[in-house]
C-alpha cells in the first residue's frame, strides 16, 4: 500500500497554488458585486428623465377683417405692445453757392415753470420772454402751463421766435424771466428755460447753400438713414415678443434753416425710428379669445409669418399708446405648460403616477418620458432632473 499512500499525499506546492486561486475568485466576486451596487447607487443618485411631449394647439385659418385693440398697457381686451425706437443722423457738407439778402430769425425749445402755485396758468400767443441782457423771444400760440404739485413746479415745453433778426439772437442756453408778469407776485413764480442754442438768426448778405442742392442731400441723406433705421430695429428683438416689421414709421428733423440762413454748410439730417413690439401670449389670447375650445389658459403662437398687420391710417407711434390694427391671415396657437408646477407634481412618482397626472393637463396632447436608465421607472426628487422637450409634431 506504499504507492497507494504517495498517491493520496499532496504535493505542497498544489495546495499553495489551490489557496491563491480561491481568495482570487472571492475577491473578484466581491469586487463585482461592489461594482454593480456602485452603479445602482449612482444610477439612482443620478436618475434623470427627459420628458418629449406634444402640447395643446390648434391651427387659425382665415381670420379676415378682424380688427384688435393694441395697448400699451397689459389689460384683458387688447393685445399687449411695446414701442422700440433707435435714433441716427448722417451729416454731409454742401457748397455755399448762392449770395443773398438774408432776413431770418433765431429760434429755438425753452421750458416753461410755474413754482407759483397749483393753478393752470394760460400764456396767449406772443407772451414774451426775456433774457437778462434784454433780449426778447415770443411764443407764436397759446400754451397753458400745469400747476405745481407740491414742491415740483409743473411744466412745459414751448418753441420761441426772436423779436428780431440777427445773429446776435443765436445765443446759448440761459434764463427767462416773463416780463408781462413784471410788478405781480408771478414775477418771480414763472420762469423759463432752455436747454439747447438758439439757431436761425441772420441779416445782411450772405453766402448761403442753394435750394437744389439743399434739396437733393435731404432726399439723399434721408433715404440714407431710413434704410439703416429700418434695419436696426428689424435686427433688435426681445424675448416673448415680435417685431411687426410693417408698422416701422421714421421722423426726420434737419437744421435746413440754419443753411438757409447762411449760419452754416453742414448740413445734417436727425432720424428717430419706432417699430411695434407684439406680446406673443396676448396677441394668442385674443386672437383664439372667442374660440369654443378655449377657456382663458395661457397660449402663445411662435410663427407671425402668415398675419398681417394693418396700422390706420394717421397711426403715430410716437404718441400713441392705444391703437386699432386689422389682423388678417393664418396663426397656430400653442397652449402653453408650466414645466415647474408639473415637474413638483411628478417629482418621486411612479409611471402608473405619471399616465394619471398627464391625464390631468389638457394643455399636453401627448407626453413621452425618458429615464437615462432603461430599468428606471420612477421619476427624480430633483426638479432639475426633470427636463421638457417640446415636440409640437408629435414625433
Amino acid at each position: 500500500f506504499k504507492r497507494d499512500r504517495r498517491r493520496v499525499d499532496y504535493d505542497p506546492r498544489t495546495i499553495y497554488i489551490k489557496k491563491k486561486t480561491s481568495k482570487g475568485t472571492i475577491a473578484f466576486v466581491i469586487f463585482l458585486i461592489a461594482v454593480i451596487v456602485y452603479v445602482l447607487l449612482a444610477t439612482y443618485a443620478f436618475n434623470s428623465v427627459s420628458i418629449s411631449f406634444t402640447p395643446k394647439h390648434k391651427d387659425i385659418i382665415g381670420l379676415s377683417n378682424k380688427t384688435f385693440v393694441f395697448s400699451q398697457e397689459e389689460t384683458a381686451n387688447s393685445i399687449y405692445y411695446k414701442v422700440a425706437t433707435t435714433t441716427m443722423s448722417e451729416t454731409k457738407s454742401l457748397p455755399m453757392s448762392l449770395t443773398k439778402k438774408v432776413e431770418t430769425k433765431a429760434s429755438g425749445k425753452l421750458t416753461v415753470h410755474n413754482n407759483y402755485d397749483s393753478n393752470e396758468q394760460k400764456l396767449i400767443k406772443n407772451t414774451r420772454f426775456q433774457t437778462a441782457d434784454g433780449k426778447v423771444y415770443r411764443i407764436s400760440e397759446s400754451v397753458v402751463v400745469p400747476g405745481k404739485t407740491g414742491d415740483t413746479p409743473g411744466s412745459i415745453e414751448v418753441m420761441v421766435y426772436a423779436d428780431d433778426y440777427g445773429a446776435n439772437y443765436n445765443i446759448d442756453p440761459t434764463d427767462f424771466t416773463i416780463p408781462g408778469f413784471k410788478g405781480t407776485d408771478r414775477y418771480n413764480g414763472f420762469y423759463a428755460v432752455s436747454k439747447e442754442k438758439m439757431t436761425g438768426g441772420a441779416k445782411g448778405d450772405m453766402a448761403i447753400v442753394s435750394d437744389s442742392d439743399l434739396a437733393a442731400a435731404k432726399d439723399e441723406l434721408s433715404l440714407a438713414l431710413d434704410k439703416k433705421i429700418k434695419e436696426s430695429l428689424k435686427s433688435q428683438t426681445e424675448d416673448n415678443f415680435f417685431n411687426l416689421d410693417d408698422t416701422v414709421q421714421v421722423i426726420f428733423e434737419d437744421n435746413g434753416k440754419e443753411l438757409k440762413s447762411g449760419v452754416t454748410s453742414e448740413y445734417t439730417v436727425n432720424a428717430i425710428g419706432y417699430i411695434m413690439r407684439v406680446n406673443k401670449n396676448s396677441l394668442a389670447k385674443n386672437i383664439i379669445a372667442m374660440d369654443a375650445d378655449y377657456h382663458n389658459e395661457d397660449v402663445r403662437t411662435d410663427d407671425i409669418s402668415k398675419l398681417h398687420f394693418s396700422m390706420k391710417d394717421g397711426t403715430d407711434l410716437s404718441k400713441d399708446n392705444q391703437i386699432e390694427m386689422l389682423v388678417e391671415g393664418d396663426a397656430k396657437i400653442i397652449w402653453d405648460i408650466n414645466k415647474t408646477e408639473l415637474a413638483n407634481k411628478l417629482k418621486g412618482k411612479s409611471l402608473d403616477d405619471f399616465v394619471n397626472i398627464l391625464r390631468s393637463e389638457d394643455s399636453i396632447d401627448k407626453a413621452t418620458p425618458d429615464f437615462s436608465s432603461f430599468w428606471l421607472s420612477t421619476f427624480p426628487d430633483k426638479l432639475d432632473s426633470i427636463k421638457f422637450v417640446e415636440d409640437l409634431n408629435g414625433n
